[in-house]
């Protein structure tokens, strides 16, 4: 091997020295760099926590909005003025008669009120015609606005069948109130005499007074309600 091969062969073996020690550099470096990048304990928490407060927050915003919604809907519902009798009217069917007059739907509402307090109402088409066909005593309240009257046309019938006074009241939605109820109701039946039941126990006693004062005064309100609507009712039939 001659000195000029010799030379070149060690610049060759430096060069690769070099190149190896560069790859060897960079592999420390891009280590170190992972090492760094790598998440310590202390900075997980850190993280965790912030997006904890995040969603805290996120979650407050979104109760406040809430609230500030039905705040914002009682306050809409308190500004609403009441709909009248004569408005209500507008919305009656023609066929929907006896028809109680204004001072008479007062009476009527109010004698749901107590009967729905005193447990004695049956709501609904279904269960008002099944009580009317077992031969249930009462008296029968009907909407006037329901659309179509078809689904309640059926009653009348049965109520004269039954010999059991009705009379429509021109809005459903005042007769699902009046009846505690939060949806607007088509028919309810009051059932005579249903006082509420005696609690047993040591409330018993209590509930025994009230509840006598109570259906006393309810028998009182069915009995004057009944006799307003009887010539109603019978008027109808002789019209008919």
């Amino acid at each position: 091997m001659t000195d000029t091969e010799a030379d070149v062969l060690k610049k060759k073996k430096k060069k690769v020295k070099k190149a190896a020690a560069s790859d060897d550099a960079m592999d420390v470096d891009a280590a170190a760099g992972a090492a760094d990048a790598a998440p310590t304990p202390e900075k997980s928490a850190k993280k965790s926590k912030k997006k904890k407060d995040a969603a805290a927050a996120e979650v407050d915003d979104g109760v406040a909005e809430a609230a500030a919604d039905a705040e914002q809907t009682a306050g809409d519902a308190a500004a609403r003025p009441a709909v009248d009798y004569e408005t209500r009217l507008l919305s009656v069917s023609p066929i929907a008669q006896p028809l109680a007059s204004k001072k008479l739907t007062k009476k009527v509402y109010k004698v749901v009120k107590k009967a729905a307090k005193a447990r004695t109402l049956k709501r609904g088409v279904k269960e008002v015609s099944k009580g009317l066909r077992k031969g249930a005593k009462g008296m029968v309240i009907l909407a006037g606005d329901i659309s179509p009257l078809d689904v309640i046309s059926h009653l009348p019938v049965l109520c004269e069948d039954s010999d059991v006074p009705y009379v429509y009241v021109p809005s459903k939605e005042d007769l699902g109130r009046s009846a505690s109820t939060k949806r607007p109701t088509s028919v309810i039946m009051v059932v005579r005499g249903g006082a509420r039941r005696p609690a047993a126990g040591k409330k018993k006693a209590a509930v025994d007074g009230d509840g006598a004062e109570d259906a006393a005064e309810f028998e009182a309100m069915y009995a004057e309600l009944e006799a307003e609507l009887a010539p109603l009712n019978a008027k109808l039939i002789a019209t008919v």
